[in-house]
């Protein structure tokens, strides 16, 4: 059998198995009653199945067995997706406090660090003074970035395909990175999530406005998506001759970490928890101002590809770190000044 052959027939399966899984699961889940109700926060058109992220899950794992062992621990990577999975289930099904959500994420977090050595380290010259090293705090500092990029996604799971949208985007650009570098292990994992990815967005992205989505993800789902992403940034910026740089990662998940530090800043600015989920995000005002979903979608998407390849083209063109974060973080402070200008009308 042919190696090079081995990351299509990966991919292939893990698209079918995950089509199969979606074609079996969503009335399954109709006829033994795991719906998302909607709600004055969910405001979906009917209760909807939520078995995306179990079949995307199903697909992933299936496909990995024509591939080559990542570098890390696989036992540890299975472990890690299964415990992600299975809380984002739990979520799904018994809606968590946030106490207990940030508490097996933290676990998680430390089972990859531990186990999986997965860490980082460097984080380049962000300021202009010189490289970075994160040093004693690279343990804490590892959990914020884990935890970060899980509910970073998890909040961009408010409106149709806008969650897989975006990590489809950035796991395209990523691959594209990989791919030049000449990482074909690595490319090859990211291609399998790649494929996983498709048949979901095909059910549940408002490709029309009038659309209705098949199934969602849910949070088993979205935290997959985040855990994937999360080691894919980490493990590659943090090589010895990495395909792209940390602050390269910054711009390939800019969308969803935006949307999360604003959202931070917004309810501490309204003396609210941070945890605490309401209707502030960039999709809910875009669609006060009128904007349908499908727009929203095309919209939000197309952002996430300007700002991954921006990231992607001025790491390979040299631009200086320093140039790219503090370019980043101009962008930062434009997008909350856009939220603070345009407030959610109850």
């Amino acid at each position: 059998m042919s190696p090079h052959a081995l990351p299509w027939q990966s991919s292939g399966l893990g698209l079918l198995v995950t089509l199969a899984l979606l074609a079996g699961g969503i009335p399954l889940a109709r006829r033994i009653g795991w719906l998302d109700q909607p709600t004055s926060r969910k405001p979906h058109a009917r209760p909807t199945p939520m078995v995306g992220g179990v079949a995307m899950f199903g697909g992933l794992l299936a496909g990995s067995v024509f591939l080559a062992p990542p570098p890390f621990a696989l036992d540890i990577l299975g472990s890690a997706l299964t415990a992600v999975v299975l809380l984002g289930f739990w979520d799904d099904c018994r809606t968590l406090s946030t106490r207990i959500r940030l508490l097996f994420e933290l676990l998680i977090a430390m089972l990859l660090i531990q186990g999986g050595e997965i860490t980082v380290r460097e984080l380049g010259n962000l300021l202009g003074t010189g490289p970075l090293n994160v040093g004693l705090w690279s343990t804490p500092f590892t959990v914020l970035c884990f935890v970060g990029t899980l509910n970073a996604l998890n909040m961009s799971d408010g409106l149709d395909g806008l969650a897989a949208g975006q990590s489809f985007v950035s796991l395209s650009v990523m691959l594209g990175l990989t791919l030049w570098a000449g990482e074909a292990q690595w490319a090859a994992w990211i291609m399998l999530l790649l494929a996983v990815l498709l048949p979901f967005l095909l059910v549940n992205a408002p490709f029309t406005t009038e659309r209705t989505p098949l199934t969602f993800m849910g949070d088993a789902g979205s935290k997959l998506l985040g855990l994937c992403l999360f080691l894919f940034t980490v493990s590659l910026s943090q090589k010895t001759a990495p395909p792209f740089a940390p602050v390269t990662a910054l711009w390939l998940l800019a969308m969803p970490l935006m949307e999360l530090f604003s959202s931070i800043v917004r309810r501490l600015l309204q003396r609210q928890s941070p945890f605490q989920s309401d209707k502030g995000h960039l999709h809910h005002r875009l669609q006060q101002r009128g904007f349908d979903k499908r727009q929203i979608f095309l919209l939000l998407n197309g952002g996430s590809l300007l700002f991954a390849l921006t990231g992607a083209l001025g790491h390979l063109a040299g631009v200086p770190d320093f140039v790219l974060f503090y370019g980043l973080l101009l962008l930062f402070v434009a997008y909350c000044w856009f939220v603070m200008r345009n407030p959610i009308t109850v």
